[in-house]
């Protein structure tokens, strides 16, 4: 930008305008005496909110500003952004922190760097100074008010600071088939937001029979009781109806969800979700908010850069500075004394003169070139001055007309004559003073206060105001009184919003209440407002007076009236048990000792209670922890005056408590019906495992839980009896869902053995036993018993004593005791004396109690029995494939176990034997009596089988040998002590015997190798219990077979099985040894090579492989237990099954202390 020096003539008093600048001027930082920084802004902005409440804008107030910041005089302007400029200073004005007008509430404001719920980000260098009087003339009818006032400095340099992610708490109630919240947000169903990503958010339901969730469908895929479209992620406690929902908004979330019930399509609302981040317009500035604590009430406020030099501005001298300066021109135009003495000299000298005796001047538009003079946007009656002609121009409504021209005495509404001089004014009052006549539709579009004219239309002369047109010659009429609360009266205290309706109100006009005269606010010509001053309770008079003198009188008008006054104190009406019956009083009134009427407002009473009249009652209800119900109820008066208060009802949850024998467990099954004979069993499980079949026998103990789920359909509904039969009839005590068909449950826990039934009721084939076994406790151990409890506290003491069915006192060490209960949970154990007797299945049950041990009896177990005191010594051998549950016996605390993997088989043809199974074992693993465990024994594999098609260098492969198992619980989950099978012969590569794989010790089965002139190779031995079965010969790469020797199998290791002999030729070789079950004992010895091979020895008490056969004969099996099979000129030989045993008894570990039967004291069984 640069600018010419000019002629001192030229500068119009000083002035320097744009037609001075050129592309050839010089410079203007090459100027000394120009200055052209804008200074910051500094401005005082009123902020009101008459109906203030949420989605209620604020309304701003400033008055117009120089052009750089390019700000007009704005009067409660709802606007859609505030600008605020770097290095300005502001002070807001916060009318809306007094409740006035239709306001329900005061309202705070702060400036927050993001919009939304609660006051954290608010802005550093937007400080609240606190609260001050002030005034402004267009809010609170311009009476003095207590404002809030903010004082911001914006920073020449803006940096947002790391945000605090939101912590926000919505309270949810029924509203009455919609959720209503209050708290940050107020209303039924409403939209909520912004949430911001990464900020939590917590839903208080308390809305029974309204599970509360989130979802990403907006309502079109609804359906009852399906949560379609759930969100879940960073959810927790969904669906919920009383309780808390809390929402921690992942970083992923959608922009939009949706909260909605599940049960009701039109309880739902939408959610904004927004990044945590400082927003920006497309300008690139940063946009914050002014927002108030609650959601919805803000406006944005853009942070703009200070502005530079823009049209319409000129540069003026400033003598104290000696510098040129930017100006506003229009502001220099209308400042310079030159303008508006070239417009008098043009125009003459006639003035109009308005009542309070100030001089009104024509404001004219100031143009350099006549030709061209605007031709648009022009309103009858403008004018304009052209520079170069001297002519002031007025616009007829259709083109310019020059000023003066016309010599009559026209002054109708958009006349261009202005002939007139003040002598021929004054003539022309004195004679017969002439007004502007017009219709309604001719008014003025831009009049001014205080403008007369007359109305063709209604025949009157009309005046305009600030506001609007007023007859004259009406007077004013009082036709109906509101209080801003909705009552009948207003306070004695004062400050209620009062609006008075009627017609043809003034401006200027003077309100009396009780011949006092009080401000007032005029809203149009039928409505005023004022704010009731204190008086005493009474009734008054509302009179009106106009400019003219004519006046409307209210009698008896306006009422003032105490409001209600609460007794009841504002809080807790108490806490209250399930069951309890409950009764409250509330007590309110008012100076007049007029009836209450009560109501509640918002929350809501637990389920079971009520309010009528004054008194709460009913039921308290059941929970499932202790609630707290807040609501709020309205004390109303005859005059519809109101107080409210607050008030908490707290519905204490009720404690429940079981006890059952340690080890209890729940078992469910799946029914179908095959036809009308049977229930069909799936998914089922019981105390001996998996359940499978038609009406199969279901195998429990007292305290379990068996659960059915029938799908066999509505005709055949299922009952649990004590007697098998059709019918309804003879129904065990205490299950749940008898009757069950469809899909739904049957439950039920026994607490007393024997034998029951599910049964049909309307088939008698389809039924089944429930066995339900015995649970014993040994004489002379210690029995426990576990407690489980909801909503008991931590530390809580609990008795218990025995209670005897055929037992007697005298049975036990202790027949009561004491335990202590930490979360929800506890346990004590009973001991029943060993009496040296035979016992036949005494029975007793233990009941727990509160207080003492002759307190209130709150649970009682399933029957236990009494058995003869456990041996202390014993073992299982399982010796048959395939797998098995073992019962911990009573008093057994700790096992030994032991585990052999099945062999592998030989291959058929020219091919390797299979490897040797491992030998695995563990000490000391604890179990639990009366517990089940799971055992797989592994098989040895098959013989393979050779095509016959004569090649016998293609051979068929052998079966591999399966492992043997030993779990830790009912179901083959996690295994303890696990002993590989050998692999499968078949080929001529080196086959690997089985791997100890898991427990303290063992060894790994022998391998199968090629050696010499072999055309079938021999079995691997079994693993030891320190060392690994003894492997077939060794690896040779000669070829073919017969360049080389026969060869003997190795010996076994640490007890493990030797090798089988590999034969010279044709003949077949020798199986692999075994190992025995008892303990390490002696090294298998490898079986001899040649023409007539031998198996190998076997180890450890297991055992040998069969020997070899003749020229082309079939492969032999391995020696028991692993032992690996030969291969055959055909047909392999089969792998040795594997085996599991289990030993208890002090000091009994593998490999070899006391692991002999004769340890076992004859407590042996095998399996």
């Amino acid at each position: 930008m640069a600018i010419n020096k000019i002629p001192g003539e030229a500068l119009h008093d000083n002035a320097i305008t744009s037609d001075h600048i050129s592309a050839n001027s010089i410079p203007i930082e090459k100027l000394s005496d120009v200055n052209l920084s804008i200074a910051p802004e500094t401005l005082t902005i009123d902020v009101a909110a008459p109906a203030a409440g949420q989605d209620t804008q604020w309304l701003w107030n400033w008055e117009q500003s120089t052009l750089p910041y390019a700000r007009r005089t704005i009067t409660n302007s709802n606007e859609s952004n505030v600008p605020l400029y770097k290095q300005g200073t502001y002070t807001v004005n916060n009318f809306a922190k007094t409740q006035y007008g239709s306001m329900t509430q005061a309202h705070s404001i702060h400036l927050k760097w993001i919009d939304g719920a609660g006051t954290q980000n608010n802005i550093s260098w937007a400080t609240d100074q606190g609260t001050f009087t002030d005034s402004h003339p267009d809010i609170n009818g311009g009476a003095d008010t207590t404002v809030q006032r903010l004082s911001i400095s914006v920073p020449s340099t803006i940096t947002p600071p790391t945000l605090t992610a939101p912590s926000v708490t919505y309270n949810v109630s029924n509203g009455g088939g919609q959720y209503t919240f209050s708290g940050p947000r107020d209303g039924d169903n409403p939209n909520i937001g912004p949430l911001r990503r990464g900020g939590t958010y917590t839903f208080n339901i308390t809305a029974t029979g309204h599970p509360f969730y989130l979802t990403a469908d907006n309502g079109t895929n609804f359906s009852t009781g399906t949560y379609f479209g759930e969100y879940t992620s960073g959810v927790t406690g969904s669906r919920t109806d009383n309780g808390t929902v809390t929402f921690t908004v992942p970083n992923n979330a959608p922009d939009t969800l949706y909260y909605q019930c599940g049960n009701h399509s039109n309880m739902r609302g939408a959610i904004t979700i927004k990044d945590l981040a400082v927003e920006t317009n497309v300008n690139g500035n940063y946009v914050v908010y002014a927002q108030h604590t609650q959601e919805g009430h803000k406006t944005p406020i853009e942070l703009r850069p200070i502005p530079s030099l823009v049209n319409q501005m000129c540069l003026v001298y400033d003598a104290s500075t000696n510098t040129f300066v930017p100006q506003d021109l229009s502001t220099y135009v209308e400042n310079t004394p030159s303008f508006e003495n070239k417009i008098r000299e043009v125009a003459g000298t006639a003035e109009l003169v308005v009542e309070d005796g100030s001089t009104v001047v024509a404001k004219v538009n100031v143009y350099d070139n006549s030709t061209y003079l605007p031709l648009t946007d022009n309103n009858a009656g403008d004018q304009a001055f052209a520079t170069d002609t001297n002519i002031l121009y007025i616009w007829d409504g259709s083109a310019w007309q020059q000023a003066g021209t016309t010599n009559t005495d026209d002054l109708t509404e958009g006349s261009t004559n202005l002939f007139y001089t003040d002598a021929r004014v004054d003539t022309r009052i004195s004679n017969n003073f002439v007004l502007p006549t017009g219709t309604t539709a001719q008014r003025p579009s831009t009049p001014t206060v205080g403008m007369l004219r007359y109305n063709t239309d209604t025949s009157t002369i009309e005046k305009y105001t600030s506001t609007s047109w007023y007859s004259l010659n009406t007077f004013p009429t009082i036709t109906n009184i509101s209080y801003a609360s909705g009552a009948d009266a207003t306070d004695p205290s004062g400050g209620e919003l009062v609006t008075v309706t009627g017609t043809n109100f003034e401006i200027g006009s003077t309100l009396l209440l009780d011949s006092v005269s009080i401000s007032y606010s005029v809203v149009s010509d039928t409505q005023i407002t004022f704010t009731a001053p204190a008086k005493t309770a009474g009734d008054y008079d509302l009179v009106l007076v106009s400019p003219q003198g004519a006046q409307a009188t209210s009698l008896n008008a306006i009422s003032y009236n105490g409001v209600p006054t609460w007794t009841t104190t504002a809080g807790s009406l108490g806490s209250f048990n399930e069951g309890d019956s409950v009764s409250i009083s509330l007590v309110a009134s008012e100076p007049d000792a007029g009836a209450i009427t009560y109501t509640i407002v918002s929350g809501s009473l637990p389920s079971g209670l009520s309010l009528s009249g004054n008194v709460i009652s009913g039921t308290a209800p059941a929970e499932l922890s202790d609630t707290s119900y807040p609501f709020t109820i309205r004390a109303t008066d005859n005059e519809s005056q109101f107080t409210d208060r607050s008030f908490t009802i707290t519905a204490i949850a009720s404690a429940t408590y079981a006890v059952a024998p340690s080890g209890a467990t729940a078992y469910t099954a799946d029914v179908t019906s095959s036809g009308s004979s049977a229930y069909t069993f799936s998914n089922a499980t019981d105390r001996d495992g998996a359940v499978s079949g038609n009406n199969s026998s279901i195998n429990i103990r007292p305290g379990d839980t068996i659960t059915i789920t029938n799908n066999a359909g509505g005709s055949h509904p299922i009952y649990f009896k004590t007697v098998q039969g059709t019918g309804t009839g003879n129904l065990v005590t205490g299950a749940t869902g008898q009757g069950a068909s469809g899909g739904s449950d049957i439950s039920w826990t026994p607490n007393v053995p024997g034998t029951y039934y599910y049964q049909c009721s309307n088939h008698g084939s389809m039924n089944g036993t429930i066995v339900v076994q015995a649970v014993e406790a040994a004489e002379g151990n210690a029995f426990t018993f576990d407690v489980t409890t909801t909503n008991v506290p931590d530390s809580t003491t609990l008795y218990w004593t025995t209670e005897n069915v055929t037992t007697a006192d005298a049975d036990f060490s202790s027949t009561s005791g004491s335990f202590t209960i930490t979360g929800n949970s506890g346990s004590f154990t009973v001991t029943p004396i060993d009496d040296s007797n035979v016992d036949t299945g005494e029975l007793f049950y233990v009941r727990v109690r509160t207080t003492s041990a002759s307190g209130s009896v709150v649970a009682e177990s399933a029957q236990v029995q009494v058995i003869d005191p456990v041996v202390a010594v014993g073992e299982h051998v399982y010796t048959t494939t395939g797998t098995y549950q073992w019962v911990c016996p009573a008093g057994v605390t700790s096992v030994s176990i032991v585990c052999v993997g099945g062999g592998g088989a030989g291959g058929g043809g020219y091919a390797s034997g299979g490897g040797g199974g491992a030998l695995a074992y563990k000490n000391n693993y604890t179990v639990v009596p009366g517990n089940s465990y799971y055992v797989a024994v592994g098989s040895g594999g098959n013989g393979a089988i050779d095509d016959g098609d004569g090649d016998l260098w293609t051979p068929a492969n052998g079966g591999f040998g399966s492992a043997s198992i030993f779990y830790a619980n009912s179901t083959n989950g996690t295994p303890v002590v696990q002993a590989n099978g050998g692999s499968r012969g078949g080929g001529f590569s080196t086959v690997a015997g089985g791997s100890s794989a898991l427990g303290d010790g063992g060894g790994s089965g022998g391998d199968s190798h090629r050696s010499g002139a072999g055309y079938h190779w021999a079995g691997g031995g079994a693993g030891g219990y320190s060392g690994d079965g003894g492997d077939v010969g060794t690896s040779s790469s000669s070829y073919p077979p017969w360049s080389g020797v026969a060869r003997k199998g190795h010996d076994g290791s640490g007890g493990g099985g030797g090798g089988g002999g590999l034969s010279s030729g044709h003949q077949s070789s020798a199986g692999g040894g075994g190992v025995g079950l008892y303990g390490q004992g002696s090294n298998g010895a490898g079986g001899t090579g040649g023409s007539s091979t031998t198996g190998g020895g076997g180890g450890s008490g297991g055992s040998a492989g069969t020997n070899g056969g003749g020229n082309y004969a079939s492969g032999v099996a391995g020696g028991t237990h692993g032992g690996g099979g030969s291969a055959g000129y055909y047909t392999g030989g089969a792998g040795g099954d594997g085996a599991v045993r289990i030993i208890w008894g002090s000091g009994r570990t593998f490999p070899s202390t006391n692991t002999d039967q004769s340890s076992s004291s004859g407590n042996i069984t095998t399996t």
